[in-house]
């Protein structure tokens, strides 16, 4: 299948900026991986793979501490990544993002964050509410994980809507829109390499920490660490 080459070559300058090392090495790794269709290079997946090379050594760090949790967790994750791949098809979210739910709770349904967000896509109690969520003494949906599911891909089709951006749909999953609108507003671009910095440093830990985690479990790890 034809392949837009000077599209693909424009979107890794994108990312990579002035590293021009990163982006020769990415290059010519990419020589040897197959891409399915010219569809890919716009994909969260793509995205994925560019962004684990440029930050490759907070990438190998975070597997080489995580890897066996990871592991673990990919072993139980058939069943709930079924389910979760039924709803964001219905919903036109990629399939890529489910790994949120990894980087958010570790698929646990009962996991209670300090600040009151709940259940396996960690939804504050205000916005589960927005989500069409029930929340009351006695119930909680969003310790449902079919519920919450359905709201956290109503959640990001929402997100992407406003951005036409999967990366930045990521970061203000974390952080919200404000803070999204913010970075954008004060770097004057849309462009994710330009912004992050404008991020707060925990969004933009919690972007790496999603990426390696994608990439650990779309077995792109060879792309991340060198």
């Amino acid at each position: 299948m034809y392949i837009n080459y000077f599209r693909f070559i424009a979107l890794a300058k994108s990312i990579f900026t002035s590293n021009w090392k990163c982006l020769l090495i990415f290059l010519l790794v990419m020589v040897s991986v197959p891409i399915a269709n010219a569809r890919e290079l716009d994909s969260i997946s793509m995205t994925s793979r560019l962004f684990a090379i440029k930050n490759q050594h907070f990438v190998k760090a975070y597997l080489l501490k995580n890897k066996r949790n990871l592991t673990e967790i990919k072993k139980k994750s058939a069943q709930p990544f079924h389910l979760i791949d039924a709803i964001f098809k219905a919903e036109g979210v990629p399939i890529q993002l489910r790994y949120l739910v990894v980087v958010e709770s570790e698929l646990n349904t009962r996991a209670v964050s300090r600040v009151g967000a709940a259940g396996p896509w960690q939804l504050m109690p205000a916005t589960a509410k927005l989500l069409g969520l029930k929340i009351t003494a006695h119930r909680d949906d969003r310790m449902n994980f079919s519920k919450s599911t359905m709201a956290a891909a109503r959640h990001l089709k929402g997100l992407h809507e406003k951005y036409a951006n999967w990366l930045l749909v990521v970061a203000a999953y974390n952080c919200g829109d404000q803070s999204v609108l913010d970075a954008i507003k004060d770097s004057g671009s849309c462009n994710y390499s330009v912004l992050e910095k404008y991020l707060p440093t925990e969004t933009r830990e919690y972007v790496a920490k999603y990426i390696a985690t994608s990439n650990f479990f779309e077995g792109s790890c060879r792309l991340a660490v060198f």
